[in-house]
């Protein structure tokens, strides 16, 4: 499975990314979400790991850039250290 992750904090990036490889999976990390987004109209991926708060492009609207160009076929999991309320209801909306 090719795995893209949109990580503002390096560290936590990282440990996303070695999590993936340790399950034999192909992982490419992005600290910024208008990189990430230009790879994805080069590149296929089988599933995204996005963070709310990228610079360049955030994670909500990068799942909405995605949802109307690609539609619902790739899965997106957010991941992030911020844990504030607002935030999980958001996602769950």
């Amino acid at each position: 499975m090719r795995v893209a992750v949109l990580q503002n904090d390096l560290s936590y990036r990282n440990l996303i990314s070695d999590i993936f490889k340790r399950l034999g999976h192909t992982c490419v990390t992005y600290g910024d979400g208008l990189l990430l987004s230009k790879a994805l109209w080069r590149s296929t991926v089988d599933l995204l790991v996005l963070d709310w708060n990228s610079t360049g492009l955030c994670g909500l609207d990068l799942l909405k850039s995605v949802r109307a160009s690609l539609g619902e076929r790739v899965p997106v999991l957010f991941a992030t250290p911020d844990n504030a309320e607002h935030n999980i209801i958001s996602c769950a909306c």
